[in-house]
């Protein structure tokens, strides 16, 4: 039986720091009457710009036994800023059924100029460069969950909503003796995320020792990624859906077994004007084990096996090409597999 606080009221705190560095900013607010309660919080950051200085030398030797040689040495100072914030509201309806929902919201940016200066197989060259990039996200669940007299029976039913956006601009001016005028590079790019879960879990147990549970998840993910030319633009769509069931029961007085699978079908698809749209559909299954045996003195002897699944995020498959510097070019690939 879970027990809930009954306290009543409303309490918060305010935090504040200032620094040459930095300066913070937090404040947080928790209200409670009845079956409702309230929570909020906000933050703030402001980094001042710092000087960061970098000094790279690579050299490569080629299968033909040529070289290439290149020296980079500079300075970017960047700056940061950015808030987030939350709001929740909890509610009981009685003592068995229960529903919560939160929202939060994160922003923050950086960048700031820089200056490199190269030599590259002998031959100097110079980049002064500026960069800025954002990052805006949401996140909003709603979650229910019903227990029952039944000690250990629940049910519970959960949907979540996560947004982003992620623009990033820079430009580049590069000298050298071939381009003894500068060459300009400038590019923007909007990185856009959608992400919609679905999940419901059911627990039974049949007894003390035997516990049955279910379940089941739906994930349909969109990505969009928008350049400053259209024939670049790029959309990557992908939905999953998965099923799992688990029990543990006792082998003995000392020995406890749980063991399961989760079943995840995946649906990959993804457009580029260049290359159409392309297709990735897979079924995976994650079985998971976990044998145990209770010792003197109360320890606990464990041995597990389990399988997990960790798909790329954004950055790894936007096929945006980052050269805010020229010679460490930083591009995503949507044809990458978990």
């Amino acid at each position: 039986i879970t027990k809930k606080s009954t306290a009543q009221g409303v309490s918060g705190s305010v935090n504040a720091s200032v620094g040459t560095r930095q300066n913070n900013g937090a404040f947080n607010l928790t209200a409670k009457t009845g079956r409702l309660s309230v929570n909020t919080s906000l933050g703030t950051n402001l980094a001042y710009p710092q000087k960061s200085l970098t000094e790279f030398i690579t050299n490569t030797t080629y299968l033909n036994g040529t070289t290439n040689s290149i020296s980079q040495n500079g300075f970017s100072k960047w700056r940061r800023d950015g808030y987030n914030g939350s709001l929740g509201l909890d509610y009981d309806f009685n003592a068995y059924n229960n529903i919560s929902t939160t929202a939060k919201i994160n922003s923050f940016s950086n960048g700031g100029p820089s200056e490199t200066n190269y030599i590259i197989n002998n031959i100097a060259a110079a980049n002064i460069g500026d960069m800025e990039m954002t990052f805006r996200n949401l996140d909003w669940n709603v979650d229910y969950r019903k227990t029952s007299k039944k000690e250990g029976e629940e049910f519970s039913v959960s949907a979540q909503l996560s947004t982003g956006r992620n623009p990033t601009r820079f430009s580049n001016t590069l000298t050298s003796a071939a381009f003894p005028t500068g060459l300009i590079t400038n590019s923007n790019n909007t990185g856009k995320n959608n992400e919609y879960t679905f999940q419901t879990d059911y627990t039974y147990p049949f007894s003390k020792a035997t516990v049955l549970e279910v379940g089941a998840k739906a994930i349909l993910r969109d990505i969009k990624s928008q350049f400053d030319v259209a024939a670049q633009d790029f959309d990557y769509n992908q939905n999953v859906g998965a099923a799992y069931g688990v029990i543990a029961f006792d082998l003995s007085k000392k020995w406890k077994f749980k063991g399961g699978v989760r079943a995840e079908y995946t649906q990959i698809d993804f457009n580029t004007q260049n290359s159409g749209i392309q297709k990735n559909d897979y079924l995976n299954l994650f079985p998971s084990a976990i044998l145990s045996r209770t010792l003197k003195g109360g320890a606990t002897l464990k041995l597990s096996y389990n399988r997990r699944v960790q798909r790329p995020t954004q950055n790894y498959l936007n096929p945006f090409r980052n050269e805010s510097d020229q010679f460490n070019i930083m591009q995503g690939n949507p044809q990458l597999d978990p």
